[in-house]
């Protein structure tokens, strides 16, 4: 899952691209084709962020249940003290 910072990110750099792309459809084949690559820029940026999204979420998502294994653990076997 990615955290809500790295969807943010992850949008707005494909929110960028889509209007690169509306934008390049007005202009010249060769304007458009910088655009286009703007464009690709911004896909290439969106899905970095999307894997740093990921890779930070997982390793949060790792701390949590590390924790939670160490809360739910059942105690220790005890042997019951020997009268003599």
């Amino acid at each position: 899952m990615i955290s809500k910072a790295g969807l943010s990110e992850t949008l707005m750099w494909r929110a960028r691209a889509g209007q690169a792309r509306r934008v390049a459809r007005m202009l010249s084949p060769r304007d458009a084709a910088l655009v286009e690559a703007y464009a690709r820029e911004c896909d290439d940026s969106a899905r970095a962020a999307s894997i740093e999204g990921a890779r930070v979420d997982t390793r949060r998502s790792v701390e949590i249940q590390r924790s939670d294994d160490r809360s739910f653990r059942a105690p220790a076997n005890r042997q019951p003290d020997q009268a003599a």
